[in-house]
């Protein structure tokens, strides 16, 4: 299996690991805080921040992919939209579908995106 490292390594008595499984992908995920700071409801974590950059690179790649398309262009292959959208980037992904109209007639882009938000928002609950 292959292993992702997400989030930042912190050596303080406030991290927290978790291993998720997503396909043949782990995730193992380190709970940290800015500045050293125990969890509160206005602290921005690390992870919040994973999330909003690896959605955003994937929100970019769907609109590239779509010009792609229009253009009649070389294309991103759906793997690679798909696994940047299970990986952390289903946000994106699901505004990339709904912005661009990208993928939006087939129905398993919709359940796969709309798992990986799923298991995404559970996922930031416990940070």
């Amino acid at each position: 299996d292959t292993q992702l490292l997400c989030g930042l390594s912190n050596a303080d008595s406030h991290a927290t690991h978790y291993i998720y499984k997503i396909s043949f992908v782990k995730i193992k995920i380190d709970r940290c805080y800015l500045a050293d700071t125990a969890p509160s409801g206005d602290t921005i974590g690390a992870m919040h921040i994973f999330y909003a950059i690896f959605s955003l690179i994937t929100f970019i790649t769907w609109g590239v992919d779509k010009y792609r398309a229009r253009a009649n262009l070389w294309r991103i292959s759906e793997r690679v939209l798909l696994t940047q959208a299970l990986l952390g980037g289903a946000f994106g992904a699901l505004a990339g579908m709904l912005v661009f109209r990208h993928k939006t007639r087939k129905p398993l882009f919709w359940v796969l995106v709309g798992l990986g938000c799923l298991i995404h928002t559970v996922i930031l609950l416990q940070f």
